[in-house]
């Protein structure tokens, strides 16, 4: 049986997700956001998603600590991220889907060398990030359901020279692009549930739920003055629940095993032991589609992190967008 058009939107809100450059720890956050605008065989989709994460939380491996608890030659307060992406999807086939994101990334940074404030405010265009997806093994419970082979490169499109007023260079852990080439590999599946809602459709109260499970890796090559940015291992999965007509409530659980930053020539960096670790996340949310446009929103609630040294996290990180496909 066909699922209703607005299922079938339902369905392919969860597709694989693309995979976003660095941590939480620095600049965004491990959520399926490419996955809202995934269109269906021979259509054009749109997602323009804003990202919210103030870390002013200092952490030393699993408890809060405080500004300056391991001394370092300079002390971190505050990063404020507020990251804009626009991705770009087109449907060949079927089994085959293509995807460019391009991020406006404005990050705000503050440490002390000593007890004088040093202070950042960044703004440019960041690290572009293609993706293609095949469907190996097809599935009929969902729409676009079926194992899917993820691959992908992030390009060193982003600026990774930025300074501040006082001409002091930003480390390369802030600036918006990480200098590298990296390579994206992963593999994803997808499928539906059958189950009772509150509302009615073609098939009563029963209405089929799409779920996923996806996980990429991230191989970082190449450096910025020797300094190359930890692998990446990102897990994520979730399902869509419609809770009214052109309602669905959205689920998501990720997690990310971010590896030590590395100095691959030049004199060791100890700035490096302060990268790195482990999350999981909850991140529930909402989207509404009204006239054709999809309005969604999430926050990102951290259910375990385990940072290396002393490292800044956030509280909790908001997600909003909206996405739409062209017909």
């Amino acid at each position: 049986m066909s699922m209703p058009k607005s299922w079938s939107l339902a369905a392919v809100v969860f597709l694989a997700a693309s995979a976003l450059h660095a941590s939480c720890g620095s600049s965004s956050c491990p959520l399926d956001l490419n996955a809202l605008n995934a269109p269906v065989a021979g259509q054009l989709g749109f997602d323009l998603s804003f990202q919210y994460i103030n870390q002013n939380r200092p952490m030393i491996g699993t408890r809060g600590a405080f500004v300056g608890e391991i001394p370092t030659d300079h002390n971190e307060v505050r990063t404020t991220n507020r990251i804009a992406t626009a991705t770009l999807a087109y449907a060949v086939s079927r089994d085959l889907q293509l995807s460019a994101s391009v991020p406006w990334i404005s990050r705000s940074h503050l440490h002390l060398v000593g007890t004088t404030p040093e202070t950042w405010d960044l703004n440019a265009i960041g690290d572009v990030v293609l993706q293609s997806r095949y469907r190996l093994i097809a599935n009929r419970h969902a729409t676009a359901g079926g194992l899917w082979a993820i691959a992908g490169v992030k390009l060193p499109t982003g600026a990774h020279d930025l300074r501040n007023a006082d001409g002091e260079l930003a480390e390369v852990t802030l600036q918006p692009g990480s200098g590298t080439t990296d390579g994206i590999v992963g593999l994803s599946w997808q499928s539906g549930t059958r189950a009772v809602t509150a509302i009615s459709g073609s098939m009563g109260n029963v209405a089929v739920i799409p779920f996923f499970a996806t996980a990429t890796y991230q191989v970082r090559r190449g450096d910025v003055n020797g300094y190359r940015m930890g692998n990446e291992l990102q897990v994520s999965s979730g399902l869509a629940y419609p809770v009214a007509r052109n309602v669905t409530g959205l689920m998501q659980i990720n997690g990310r095993v971010r590896a030590h930053d590395r100095i691959v020539r030049g004199e060791p960096d100890p700035d490096t032991l302060f990268t790195g670790g482990n999350y999981v996340y909850a991140s529930p949310g909402v989207r509404v589609d009204t006239h054709g446009v999809g309005v969604y929103a999430l926050v990102q609630i951290p259910l375990y992190q385990h940072v290396n040294e002393l490292q800044l996290t956030s509280r909790a990180n908001v997600v909003v967008g909206v996405q739409h496909r062209f017909r």
